[in-house]
């Protein structure tokens, strides 16, 4: 599991040390070298969210993955963002549903930067939903000066998003992101429900770099 450390709290075991060895894990390093190489031949980009059509096909354990692996790659530092105000799980994961984040900064105005926290990962930080999701949802065209304001500091910036509906955030999100990659289940491969999401997400500006078919 993720963890963070702080002066109180002793960091938690590194997130499965041994996932290197399986396929899995050889499946989420072919996926971090993919994205290293589409970022280096589009321009350089750093913004990076990851979303589904609905809840439960493994969106969070992707975005988790993908970022560790790239912050252990040496490709530089790497912030993991849990972007999903609603339903926290990233920040529930890391036992961080009480700590500013993501909705201070976007309520307050605070600066991201002095939100984040350091994890378990060398080279990782996380910063979290934070704790006025409500408010949060009113300000999202913020969004965009909190990614700014952080992009001279990481080589990534990996988001969390919810749900691609019209009913969440996401589809005033993505689009600030230089890509968005799109998780599914096997079920989910000749779904409608799917192929609406996707295409909602590209009607409203968003940027599909890929999809990742989880098993999760």
């Amino acid at each position: 599991m993720l963890g963070f450390r702080s002066s109180r709290r002793r960091a938690a075991p590194p997130p499965e040390p041994n996932i290197m060895a399986s396929e899995v894990g050889r499946q989420y390093a072919s996926l971090s070298r993919q994205i290293v190489t589409w970022c280096s031949t589009n321009g350089g980009v750093k913004r990076l969210g990851v979303t589904a059509g609905r809840n439960g096909v493994g969106t969070t354990t992707v975005t988790e993955h993908l970022a560790i692996l790239l912050a252990q790659g040496g490709t530089g530092k790497v912030l993991l963002v849990d972007g999903n105000l609603d339903a926290p799980a990233l920040s529930q994961k890391c036992q961080a549903v009480r700590r500013d984040g993501l909705a201070e900064a976007l309520v307050d105005g605070h600066l991201a930067a002095d939100l984040t926290l350091p994890t378990n990962v060398k080279n990782l930080r996380f910063l979290p939903a934070g704790r006025q999701p409500l408010a949060a949802s009113y300000l999202l065209e913020r969004f965009d000066d909190v990614l700014a304001s952080l992009l001279g500091s990481y080589s990534y910036v990996i988001v969390d998003l919810p749900p691609a509906s019209e009913l969440t955030p996401c589809m005033a999100m993505a689009p600030l992101l230089d890509g968005v990659l799109f998780v599914c289940g096997k079920e989910d491969l000749n779904d409608s429900e799917t192929t609406r999401s996707k295409r909602q997400l590209e009607q409203a500006g968003a940027r599909l770099i890929g999809a990742v078919l989880n098993g999760e």
